[in-house]
């Protein structure tokens, strides 16, 4: 049960960094296709407020364009997606440290 205890939390922990690597570079995305499309103003604003930022940038592609699975909605989606992964293994590795308490 240790084995497993480890395998799980090494892969929240590297898991955890290689998500919030792909989350860094889609709020610099994020910002870029904000200063393209709106200025300066909105990518500062965009800049200030990253979850916020990513999820209005995606609905307004999707209102603008028509299409919701364009390159960006998947990118903010592979990182939620990421996220819900590393909760989900770090929860796994709770309970198996609980039992190896036990």
């Amino acid at each position: 049960m240790r084995a497993v205890y480890m395998l799980l939390t090494t892969t929240a922990m590297i898991g955890g960094f290689v998500v919030h690597l792909g989350a860094l570079v889609v709020h610099v995305a994020t910002v870029w296709f904000a200063y393209q499309l709106g200025g300066l103003l909105p990518a500062i604003l965009t800049f200030f407020t990253p979850p916020f930022a990513e999820v209005y940038w995606a609905f307004d592609t999707w209102m603008r364009y028509g299409v919701f699975f364009n390159l960006f909605t998947q990118m903010c989606l592979a990182v939620v997606a990421g996220y819900i992964f590393i909760f989900v293994v770090a929860l796994f590795g709770a309970f198996a440290e609980e039992r190896i308490a036990r």
